[in-house]
Formats: structure tokens, sequence, C-alpha cells
């Protein structure tokens, strides 16, 4: 979406497609990205427009939810008089760390967790399945294409992160000072979980693990706001939006 005034572009967003999984209905939602105004052009609703534009076209194209990441708090009142409710639960919580006992290890011993830091070493269609099939485990939740899921791994490498996987499990590490930022995180079982918390303690060298959790609670931050485009549709606030915006 762009603004234009005498071939001047004043203002502008991008709408990029998701998908939307609340139960057993899949909807398409347009995530509002990247808006901006002109310096010379802010505060004389400009970019009130071209927002209200865009829902129709987002109407027209079959769109039943719009949804954005505020960059500021002031930004949430700014959205909000368009519809927007806050959404998208988000916050840290320190694992328990148990060890992996011998007799789980032997058990596992056929589950190597494979450790990656550079997506050429990734076969991104075998992994895309696996993240996929624990990903729709979750619900509501926004589904990502194997394009969008290539994008996150390129931004957690270029952070110098690191990912765990296997078939009963996979993390997304994050190196930060003497923690580790456990970004998203499925497991098969609570023996799959140990196992994968001993392998990143392990490789990491601490034990001091932040695992990343997407479900409301006292001490949960709404990460964005997310707003209907029809008044027959609900809104799931309490989404799994998962590292696709970090």
């Amino acid at each position: 979406m762009i603004y234009l005034e005498e071939e001047k572009v004043l203002a502008s967003f991008l709408i990029i497609p998701y998908p939307i999984k609340n139960q057993e209905q899949i909807k398409l939602a347009g995530y509002i990205s990247g808006a901006m105004t002109h310096p010379d052009y802010r505060g004389i609703g400009i970019m009130s427009k071209i927002l209200e534009y865009s829902f129709v076209f987002m109407q027209e194209k079959g769109y039943e939810y719009s949804f954005l990441i505020p960059q500021e708090e002031w930004l949430f009142d700014y959205y909000a008089r368009f519809g927007y409710e806050r959404a998208f639960p988000s916050s840290y919580i320190e694992s328990p760390f148990v060890e992996t006992k011998p007799q789980q290890s032997n058990i596992l011993r056929d589950k190597t967790i494979r450790i990656y830091n550079n997506l050429t070493e990734i076969d991104l269609s075998d992994f895309f399945i696996t993240y996929s099939r624990f990903l729709t485990q979750n619900n509501p939740v926004i589904l990502k294409t194997k394009e969008q899921l290539s994008t996150i791994l390129e931004d957690l490498f270029d952070e110098k992160g690191n990912l765990f996987t296997n078939d009963w499990g996979v993390a997304f590490c994050l190196k930060e000072r003497s923690r580790v930022l456990i970004k998203e995180f499925f497991y098969f079982d609570q023996e799959i979980k140990h196992s994968f918390l001993s392998v990143i303690s392990d490789y990491f060298q601490t034990k001091q693990l932040l695992v990343r959790t997407y479900y409301s609670s006292p001490s949960t931050i709404c990460q964005g706001m997310i707003k209907s485009l029809t008044e027959y549709t609900n809104i799931p606030t309490d989404i799994y939006m998962s590292m696709m915006l970090d």
C-alpha cells in the first residue's frame, strides 16, 4: 500500500498473507508490516487513510483478519482506534533443569538431536514437515509456508542462534550473555523435553535456560494486535504466533 501525492511517496506498508488456524477452520489474515510515513507529512491523517483503504482491499481479497506488531507502546492506542485488539501473548519462563538419566540416554540413542547454525546444512523440505506437525498442534495458531520458515531460520542464524531438532522435538535457541533463550520449543513428551534441555545446556555450557511461552498468564505481554475484517468473525486474541515476527 502506497500513498502518492504528485508522484511522491508519503506513506506505505506491506500486507503479507498468513493463514490462521482456529479449531478446524483456516482463515486468511493480512499482516501489516513496515508501516511508515514521511517525517514531513506525519500527524495529518495519511496513515489513517491507507489503513482504512487496506481494510476494504483485504475484504475484497477474502481476508478475514488483519494483524500487526506495534513497535512502540503508544502505537497500541493508535491502532485500537481502527478496531485492533491486543493479541499474541508471550513471556519467558525459567525452565527447571533436569539431568538426563543414563537409562533415558540409552532409550534416546536412536533419536540423535541435530544442531544447526547455517541454513545450507538443513533439508528444509524435511524440516518443514516436522515443524508444521508440531506447530499445528497449537490452536489458534498462525501457520507458515516453507519460504516463511526459511526466513525465520535465516534471521535466527544471523543472530548467531542455533536450531536443535530431530523427529521428536524442535528448539530454536539464542545465547544471551550467561543464559539461553529457547525462543520456540516443541517436544513429543517429557523424556524428549529433558533430553533436549540436557543437550542445549551442554552445548552452551549453562543451566540458565529460559523458555518462551505463548499463552496468557499474569506475566505475559501482548506482542501485537488483531482486527476482524468481517462482522461475523470472532477475534481470537490468544493466538500462538511463534517466532515469525521477532
